[in-house]
């Protein structure tokens, strides 16, 4: 594990909060520091106090609007406007993006696109690669993600099995 992962801060900001856990628990086996919001109230008190380096951020809280306000007040302030954000979402970027763009969520200097945009629920080995690339912290070549034993546990959601070596 990269000895630069062990002060990077990442965000989670999600009202489910068993996947909340779950990604949780990847960052931290992956060296993060992670914390845990879930309602864009606590999201902005979160981000504000602890200065994070990366917001994992469910775009589709709370009826579908608050992960996406979320999103624009964070790059709409410019303590925030540099932390990148990954967005989650169980629908396609492309259906996403058309529907959002329309709605004016992204698009122009106050709501750029999310830096990185993945499917919900993320691989793991994805997710971890995103938050080490947007932080600047990916691992050696020789490395790979770590996610926890999952052996004596209840089957993972599709997509958080443990990782697996990518291409």
């Amino acid at each position: 594990m990269s000895a630069s992962r062990t002060k990077k801060r990442v965000l989670i900001v999600d009202d489910d909060r068993n996947q909340a856990l779950l990604l949780r628990s990847l960052m931290q086996a992956n060296g993060y520091k992670a914390l845990l919001a879930g309602s864009k109230p606590e999201g902005v008190k979160m981000a504000q106090r602890e200065k994070p380096s990366c917001i994992i951020l469910n775009c589709m809280m709370c009826g579908g609007e608050e992960g996406f306000c979320l999103y624009r007040h964070l790059k709409s302030e410019a303590q925030f406007r540099d932390v990148p954000v990954i967005m989650l979402c169980s629908v396609s970027r492309d259906i996403l993006f058309r529907y959002r763009s329309m709605a004016g969520a992204f698009g122009g200097p106050q709501a750029p696109e999310p830096e990185a945009f993945l499917k919900s629920p993320p691989d793991a080995v994805v997710l971890v690669n995103t938050v080490g690339r947007l932080t600047g912290s990916e691992p050696s070549a020789a490395a790979e993600p770590v996610a926890e034993n999952t052996d004596n546990a209840a089957p993972s959601p599709k997509g958080m099995g443990p990782p697996r070596q990518l291409p």
